[in-house]
């Protein structure tokens, strides 16, 4: 069970130009916000061990529930209130049963039911606000997922194999209760995987992989009600998106050394119904005047192309110190187009707008992590993350920086243990974008924006274990089909 509170406060700083650069107005936005969140969870595992061999069978159960009530004060040229209660209940079923056959084969099969329900009921009170764009809504979200997989793998002398498929059914309804709207989204897809391996010597070795995976939206991306960053900047979800589907293909080679190992890769994936967040504009009466509004709104577009290649490297210098790190490097193509209209208010006139995405680029990100033991068995750990700029078709989005530290020492004959945890050390985890509407080569809207999820927190932590050791945590054993692929 987690009980927690806070508060966020977010400034928006409007400020509007003429095409001939002459300033018309600005405007400072401030919304001062606090929370309540309340989690319970709790889970329940068996497995069935029919031999020494492997030969196993595994349920799991998870229930969460999570209550969050938020409420904000916004002061504007008008002043505003907004509130949030929302409430989310997810359920997971996991079965896997594993055989092995001989003594380099082996037969997975599984079951895995993911079960979300959400309702969020979001009240918007501003005076100035006209009805028509009023965002309060209340959404409920029900997503069902069902997969059944199954996969076999072998060894042949030097080369070895893993075959694998996934089927998933998944089940989406979106009731907008103020509205009397509902929508459903029913699909089944089937995702193969194929690996095969060659191991040139005891240190080195060859891989080739292909898989078939989709990312959903979340419900955040699925509800089509508005949310005022101010007067003149809105955010929206789509209704009408679908899943993203990614085919990949990855070629690896591994090399060991006494204390380094170096695992290299390059690869490349396909994605259709590709979801990006698009810039658009509207024509709105505010205060009496006719104001270009920008309108934030995820989409499918038609493809994505990415390419690249991979280095990680693991370095053991001794016992009491661990260095790891990564390098990605790659080259995307977007392709699509969308197609809207813009209303002019005052005479109805209908403008045509098409929007081309087709853009092509480059970008990286790497990470370092040292583990090391200090005096006195104080055991440090050091992460650094750094994400590449990048361009794309309506956007310029800056690097970013990030460096987490966390220090752990055993105490109480090792019954106990404390952990010191900084996190985002130098308060750099911020992600700076500049955006343009209509599109960058006419853009009519240009934002500059600053976004924060999180400033730097410092934490102290302490456990206690009654007899019991202290172990090294095993990951479930079915995370290796938890899912067909991500979420955004």
């Amino acid at each position: 069970m987690r009980d927690s509170d806070g508060g966020d406060i977010s400034t928006n700083n409007i400020s509007s130009f003429s095409a001939a650069g002459n300033n018309l107005y600005n405007s400072t936005r401030i919304q001062n916000e606090t929370e309540i969140d309340k989690t319970l969870q709790f889970s329940l595992n068996y497995i069935n061990n029919f031999n020494e061999k492997g030969h196993k069978l595994s349920f799991d159960l998870q229930h969460s529930a999570n209550k969050e009530n938020q409420s904000a004060i916004i002061t504007d040229v008008f002043p505003e209130t907004n509130s949030t209660d929302e409430l989310s209940i997810d359920n997971l079923l996991q079965a896997d049963y594993v055989l092995p056959i001989g003594k380099n084969a082996q037969f997975e099969a599984g079951y895995r039911g993911s079960f979300e329900n959400l309702s969020s009921d979001y009240l918007v009170n501003a005076p100035n606000l006209d009805p028509i764009y009023d965002p309060s809504n209340n959404l409920e979200f029900i997503q069902n997922v069902n997969a059944f997989y199954t996969q076999f793998g072998s060894k042949i002398n030097k080369f070895s194999y893993l075959l694998g498929v996934r089927a998933e059914m998944t089940n989406i309804d979106i009731s907008l209760l103020n509205t009397n709207e509902s929508f459903t989204k029913n699909y089944t897809d089937f995702f193969p995987t194929v690996n095969f391996g060659y191991e040139i010597t005891e240190d080195q070795s060859f891989t080739l992989g292909y898989s078939r995976r989709l990312s959903r939206p979340r419900s955040y991306y699925l509800n089509p009600f508005e949310n005022r960053a101010s007067e003149t900047v809105i955010s929206k979800g789509n209704v009408d998106l679908d899943p993203t589907y990614t085919n990949s293909f990855d070629l690896g080679y591994l090399n060991r050394w006494d204390k380094l190992t170096l695992n290299s890769s390059i690869y490349y994936q396909h994605s259709i119904n590709d979801i990006q967040r698009v810039n658009s504009q509207e024509i709105r009466i505010i205060n009496g005047k006719e104001t270009n509004i920008l309108v934030r709104q995820p989409i499918n577009l038609a493809s994505e192309d990415r390419a690249g290649f991979e280095f990680t490297a693991n370095y053991n210098a001794s016992k009491k110190v661990r260095l790891s790190g990564s390098f990605n490097f790659f080259q995307f193509e977007t392709k699509g187009e969308y197609t809207y209209d813009v209303t002019d208010p005052f005479t109805n006139e209908v403008t045509n707008i098409t929007q081309n995405f087709d853009t092509k680029n480059n970008s990286w990100f790497t990470r370092f992590d040292a583990k090391i033991t200090l005096p006195w068995d104080i055991q440090s750990q050091t992460g650094l993350n750094y994400r590449g700029a990048r361009n794309e078709a309506q956007s310029d989005v800056d690097g970013i920086l990030s460096v987490n530290l966390a220090f752990s020492k055993d105490i109480l004959k090792e019954k106990g243990t404390l952990v010191l945890n900084v996190s985002d050390l130098f308060n750099s985890r911020k992600y700076n974008v500049t955006g343009y509407a209509p599109s960058r080569e006419n853009p009519t809207n240009i934002t500059d924006q600053t976004f924060q999820r999180r400033v730097r927190q410092i934490s102290l932590n302490f456990s206690y274990r009654f007899n019991q050791k202290k172990t090294q945590e095993k990951k479930n054993s079915g995370e290796r089909q938890e899912s067909g692929g991500d979420e955004f």
